[in-house]
């Protein structure tokens, strides 16, 4: 389910579509095609970015898509193997007659509705806001960031561009010296309806007010963390209201975040078997009902080690992002006792990774009240029995 965040972002950007991202290789011409609900994507070989690309050449997060109504930016995040773009020339306006070239991958925009030509267009990086009366993102609010931090009190930093990087970098505009801060750690997008920050899978992430968010809406007074720093926003004039013109967004009803066309579905017959992947696996023991994956975790896992968990949890995770025949997923926990955050995390990127329905069953007392605490069974529910499971992502 989209967050009213994300829905808000999309109505402040005037973004009336999924955003559609068609990746394929010279090695395997057929494309894979990602529908993305939020107006941005981040692509990498991070866990956590909305299209993970494997090859070692990538870096965890390499590519930034940011949606503007019908038009899409594509950003560099400072990669040591920058992207290489085929097409007509641009400034970073990534149309469908572009390829972008992503290590190995060539990664296309996919879907009607989207702006061939964007070249009258400045890009949202260099488009000033403060000095120009007019732009064609709209009449934009005035706005600053405050620093709260006791010895930088004084110091401000005006939002002067449509789109902001943040980070450690000094190419970034706003440049945070903190070496707990990511190279490029995340963006600020001035809209015509506020200020909004959009987490780029940073190292700690971001916080409004105190709660960690992949996007949100900066009011006035609002406390933006990063890092060691804290701003407080400071609208010099007043945003627009929301639904005075926002946009609408006409909703995919096929739209998920991973979506593979018909055309390569028969691609997964020459693939090795579920079975033969997760056979050795010892932490996370996998049982293949076609179309749901069981993962029954064990106990005493911890003792096994990082980079095990890591190992059995990626190959799952790779198992339910690849293969159209698993969509749904079943987390068996009757034999965990134990579940410290590593097990959690992991157990977190399978149910992420499920493009159909995840769920939970057979949890202890105290494992099910843990769960509870941090609301993971809001996105997931619990189920008491592995049947009830099943029944769950089988039919809802």
């Amino acid at each position: 389910m989209t967050s009213p965040s994300v829905q808000r972002f999309r109505e402040a950007l005037k973004v009336s579509r999924p955003l559609g991202i068609s990746v394929h290789t010279d090695r395997n011409p057929k494309p894979v095609v990602a529908k993305i609900e939020a107006p941005y994507a981040i692509l990498g070989r991070g866990s956590r970015c909305a299209i993970r690309l494997a090859d070692k050449s990538v870096s965890f997060r390499h590519v930034y898509l940011q949606a503007f109504g019908d038009r899409v930016i594509c950003v560099d995040l400072l990669s040591p193997n920058p992207i290489k773009w085929s097409g007509p020339e641009t400034t970073d306006w990534m149309t469908t007659n572009h390829v972008v070239n992503v290590g190995p991958y060539k990664v296309q925009l996919n879907g009607d509705g989207w702006v061939k030509d964007c070249s009258g267009w400045p890009s949202p990086l260099v488009c000033k806001t403060r000095t120009d009366e007019s732009t064609p993102f709209g009449a934009l609010p005035l706005v600053h960031l405050e620093l709260l931090n006791q010895h930088l009190k004084g110091m401000a930093w005006p939002i002067n561009r449509v789109l902001t990087l943040v980070g450690r970098d000094d190419r970034c505009r706003i440049t945070c010296a903190d070496e707990r801060i990511s190279r490029v750690h995340c963006s600020l997008v001035l809209t015509p309806y506020g200020l909004w920050v959009v987490d780029l899978i940073g190292r700690g992430g971001v916080q409004v007010n105190g709660k960690a968010q992949t996007c949100a809406l900066l009011a006035e007074g609002d406390e933006l963390g990063v890092g060691q720093y804290r701003m407080e926003t400071v609208y010099e004039s007043a945003p627009r209201q929301f639904g005075e013109d926002s946009g609408q967004f006409n909703q995919d009803p096929e739209t998920k975040e991973i979506a593979i066309p018909p055309e390569i579905a028969d691609a997964e017959e020459n693939l090795p078997s579920p079975e033969f992947l997760t056979r050795n696996n010892k932490i996370f023991p996998s049982q293949i009902e076609p179309p749901v994956l069981i993962v029954k975790p064990q106990g005493g896992i911890r003792s096994s080690g990082y980079q095990q968990i890591q190992l059995e949890s990626n190959i799952i995770t790779q198992l339910l992002i690849t293969r159209p025949s698993l969509p749904n997923l079943v987390v068996d926990i009757s034999n965990a006792d134990v579940m410290d955050s590593i097990i959690m995390n992991a157990m977190m990127a399978m149910c992420r990774a499920a493009k159909g329905r995840a769920a939970i069953c057979n949890a202890s007392s105290g494992i099910l009240e843990l769960l509870s605490e941090i609301s993971l069974t809001k996105v997931w529910p619990h189920f008491p029995t592995r049947e009830d499971a099943i029944n769950y992502v089988l039919n809802g």
